[in-house]
């Protein structure tokens, strides 16, 4: 060791991260020397995008605390030092003890390959302990009423930007009656804050898990639970997480579970283990409609969830993470953390930009309100009453005049009352049957009302978001963005050979039909092979299809779809074909309504795969052909994504169609983006077409309602990741062009 005259350097590490292999925790052990009063942990590396990088320490008694920069980019310096009546931001005091003690480097996700340097350094000499935070007198108050709060907030010992007496005060100032502190993985600001409350403010020991799959608050503890869920080799999962915060009497709720990158894809979540569920995240926008479908889905099938909302404010004074602007209102027993869990966990909740609200549920003679259950006995009469609209007036005019409706392309214009056939009504009113719920979920069958004018506020939003989004990436100025490609039948190569001829990707769709596949098709490749001429970019088709499954447990019906794959891969061969679209098998896989549920018989249905595809696999790699399984109906991607996995093959890769994606997301699946995020590096094909969530309508990009800024931002993430999927245009030839300019000229693809 090398000493100084008031410290020693314990150890110096070097190390690298990187995109691949993907790694989730790297850990460095040390020994620290008795007699140690101080310690002190850094992490210095260079980020030039986006490489996030987390530093935890744990002493031989445990967890000492965490340190986090994900905003900054540059040389990043993380420090966690403590000793006796001492810790830096992040970290816990305490004495330091002798013996082991590691280091962790958790790597949420990294797009570059950085190196690091990892210091650790003590000292024996005698420090003056700091003040401890005031001892709080109370916390809160008793009496029964309707309290209003905050649910998610943060402070600079993770990755806000105020100390916790600032948080609080603003909470004071902005009218809040409760507000639950959930910084990012430490508990080191729960004395501060909680030296803040009063009998007017009743303050929540809360954390938030900050996963690689996904966020969740957990609220109520009164110690800290490990939220390190994503080591593979670990059994300490997130349901063990739920669990662990059960047994301290608290809740777990999931954050912002549509939130693109940072949503929700724990698919392994036991949803019965969820108490609280974020419906509306005050920087979330059109993702907040999303969040209240899968919220009513989970009712109906039957779980127990409160809806709550979350500024998720790192800045109690500043813009959108400004405190007061959302609300949770908690019907409490009393202004306490004990009456407020019991009301969350009740279900005595609603939330709100401002108005207050009433409801209760008649039926059979009896009235139950928010949180109580009601038997059923004929119709039911809901009563909802609103005040307090004064304030919500005045905020929803403060840019004085209201959002105009973007005008539509001329090219939809054209297309006059054809464009909009078939498109979801703007508005819509419930029949009166939906008011006879005929089982226990129908109660909450208003939720409805709402959803749907979220719906059409997340169309508005969206659009009027676009360009600022596009805008956003050209900024960026990052070079060679995704090049486009196109399927079309070979009927249409003449008409845009130039187009293609710029090196882009081919997926030819003859091989759909059987009358190619029956007739004399070494002569169409022949034909095929002259129209392309010098053709310099990557060749695929589209297999056969119509009336096949890859899943069939009939070995007759087995037999005809392996000859028929078979036909297709040696035509592809024929051709010079390196990739084959087939369909996955997954019929609405999972619980319908919920996304992420656990299902069984998944191995005996990837068997049945198995029977059908090794063949065909085999014959795959002989002739250098990968076959892409394509989502169809698959409401969850995790069984796709396990029978991709379960071939171990380069030969076998996802293809995610967005549009078919964006369909299943009205049913409560991921979104387009999730999905693609989910797939990685297994990612080999795209079907880039758009659609309005009613039906597969495969028009061009921009005429429907999926967010193509967020799309492919994943796309170029899973291309930072290594994979190299061909981005097909699946949408009509005609429309080939013009779909193709809508997106350069926005700048996200070429």
């Amino acid at each position: 060791m090398t000493a100084t005259r008031q410290q020693t350097t314990v150890t110096e590490l070097r190390g690298q991260v990187s995109p691949l292999p993907r790694v989730h925790y790297v850990q460095h052990e040390f020994e620290v020397e008795a007699g140690t009063t101080r310690l002190s942990v850094t992490l210095r590396f260079h980020k030039l995008r986006r490489c996030q990088l987390f530093l935890s320490v744990f002493g031989p008694g445990g967890y000492r605390g965490t340190r986090m920069n994900p905003g900054a980019v540059g040389d990043i310096v993380l420090e966690l030092s403590f000793g006796d009546g001492f810790a830096s931001l992040g970290a816990l005091p305490g004495s330091v003890e002798a013996g082991l003690w590691r280091a962790q480097i958790d790597v949420e996700n990294t797009d570059e390959t950085a190196d690091y340097l990892l210091t650790v350094e003590a000292s024996t000499d005698k420090h003056p302990a700091e003040s401890p935070a005031e001892s709080i007198v109370t916390n809160g108050r008793p009496g029964a009423g309707w309290y209003r709060g905050e649910l998610h907030s943060h402070t600079h010992h993770s990755d806000g930007k105020a100390s916790a007496a600032t948080v609080a005060g603003a909470a004071r100032q902005y009218g809040l009656d409760f507000l639950a502190l959930t910084d990012h993985f430490t508990t080191s600001a729960w004395p501060e804050i909680t030296a803040q409350a009063g009998t007017d403010l009743a303050i929540i020991q809360s954390l938030e898990l900050t996963g690689h799959r996904g966020h969740a608050n957990m609220h109520g503890l009164n110690r800290w639970v490990n939220p390190f869920v994503d080591d593979p080799e670990s059994a300490w999962d997130i349901n063990a997480v739920a669990r662990a915060v059960h047994d301290q009497g608290g809740l777990f709720g999931v954050n912002h579970a549509f939130s693109n990158s940072l949503g929700w894809r724990y698919h392994e979540f036991d949803w019965s283990l969820c108490d609280v569920f974020e419906i509306y995240h005050h920087l979330e926008g059109p993702n907040n409609a999303a969040q209240l479908t899968f919220w009513d889905g989970l009712l109906r099938a039957g779980h127990r969830v409160t809806g709550v909302a979350g500024t998720d404010s790192h800045d109690p004074h500043a813009g959108r993470h400004k405190l007061g602007q959302v609300f949770t209102v908690l019907g409490a027993d009393s202004l306490t953390p004990p009456g407020l869990l019991g009301a969350l966990r009740a279900g005595r909740a609603y939330v709100s930009l401002g108005p207050e609200m009433t409801f209760t549920a008649e039926a059979g003679g009896k009235t139950a309100g928010m949180g109580e259950e009601l038997p059923l006995s004929g119709p039911v009469k809901l009563h909802i009453g609103l005040s307090a609209l004064a304030l919500s007036h005045t905020r929803l005019r403060h840019k004085k005049r209201p959002l105009p409706h973007p005008p539509r392309p001329a090219r939809q214009r054209r297309r006059g009352k054809d464009r909009d056939r078939g498109r979801r009504p703007r508005c819509r009113v419930l029949p009166r049957r939906s008011l006879r719920p005929s089982g226990p979920e129908r109660l909450f069958r208003w939720a409805r009302v709402a959803e749907h004018a979220a719906a059409v506020q997340s169309r508005l939003h969206r659009r009027t978001r676009m360009t600022v989004s596009s805008q956003a990436v050209q900024i960026q100025n990052v070079p060679a963005l995704p090049q486009l490609g196109a399927a079309m039948p070979s009927s249409q190569l003449g008409a845009r050979r130039e187009w293609l001829m710029a090196g882009r990707d081919l997926e030819l769709q003859d091989a759909v039909s059987h009358l190619v596949l029956d007739g004399d098709w070494k002569a169409h490749a022949a034909s095929i092979k002259t129209q392309l001429g010098d053709f310099s970019g990557r060749l695929g088709i589209h297999g056969p299809i119509w009336g096949l499954t890859i899943m069939a447990s009939d070995p007759a019906v087995r037999a005809v779809t392996v000859a028929r794959l078979k036909r297709g891969l040696e035509f592809a061969a024929e051709l010079g074909a390196t990739h084959m679209v087939v369909h996955s098998p997954f019929d609405f896989f999972g619980h319908p309504l919920v996304a992420h549920t656990q299902v069984t018989g998944l191995s005996d249905q990837l068997s049945q795969v198995h029977d059908t595809l090794d063949e065909v696999v085999g014959l795959a790699r002989e002739v250098g052909c990968t076959l892409v399984v394509e989502n169809i109906r698959d409401l969850n991607p995790a069984p796709l994504l396990a029978l991709v996995r379960s071939f171990d093959s380069e030969f076998v890769r996802v293809s995610i169609d967005v549009g078919h994606a964006h369909l299943m997301q009205q049913k409560g699946g991921p979104s387009p983006e999730q999905w693609i995020m989910e797939a990685g590096e297994l990612l080999g094909h795209v079907h880039l077409q758009d659609n309005d969530g009613l039906l597969d309508r495969h028009w061009m990009p921009g005429e429907g309602d999926i967010n193509w800024t967020s799309v492919f931002r994943a796309i170029r993430h899973v291309q930072h990741v290594g994979a190299a999927p061909r981005l097909i245009l699946e949408i009509k030839p005609e429309e080939i062009g013009p779909g193709a300019e809508w997106l350069a000229g926005r700048g996200l693809a070429r």
